[in-house]
């Protein structure tokens, strides 16, 4: 069968930051290793660090509010762009995402700059829902656009019917984003 698959075609993209994106980011780098505000002993770690300003990557407003302004992130930004072409062609998308606030945030963009629905396949979701969620996404007539979180979305799925996948945020870790991709090429 895999003699038979076409091939993989990886494409990076590099997304500038907002203004916005750009200030947090610099704010959070220069407060590592400093003491954190109402504690004399703890720092902010490298760890800490490096995932926050992954956060503001995707969008400033991830660990802050719930003010998802898709024009303050240029993920979104170039998403939009994205899932507008995807569409235009007709093709189903697979988006997938390490933080689970991501996702119901990343959907809603989605079915706006698509005008077809997506959905959110993620941990707290029952067993039952996903599968008809993945049903109905196989059968081509549900949603378009499916946002995975890479522990839900990386075992056990099958979601031939995407042909393109976009990794939104990257899980450092080779293996995991294989798996992701996978979902889509079988």
């Amino acid at each position: 069968i895999a003699g038979s698959l076409p091939e993989k075609i990886e494409t990076t993209i590099f997304c500038g930051m907002t203004p916005l994106q750009a200030t947090l980011y610099g704010q959070a780098t220069d407060a590592m290793g400093k003491p954190v505000e109402g504690s004399t002993d703890r720092r902010v770690t490298a760890f800490e660090t490096i995932i926050r300003v992954k956060q503001i990557c995707n969008h400033p407003a991830l660990g802050f509010d719930s003010n998802f302004d898709p024009y303050t992130s240029g993920k979104f930004i170039s998403l939009a762009d994205l899932a507008r072409s995807i569409d235009r062609a007709g093709d189903h998308l697979l988006v997938f995402t390490q933080f689970q606030k991501m996702a119901e945030p990343i959907a809603i963009h989605l079915q706006r700059v698509m005008n077809r629905p997506a959905a959110v396949v993620d941990g707290p979701l029952s067993t039952k829902k996903r599968d008809q969620i993945v049903a109905e996404f196989q059968s081509g007539q549900g949603p378009g656009a499916l946002v995975l979180t890479y522990e839900v979305g990386g075992v056990g799925l099958n979601l031939t019917t995407a042909s393109n996948v976009i990794l939104f945020d990257r899980p450092w870790n080779r293996a995991v984003e294989e798996q992701a991709i996978d979902r889509a090429f079988r």
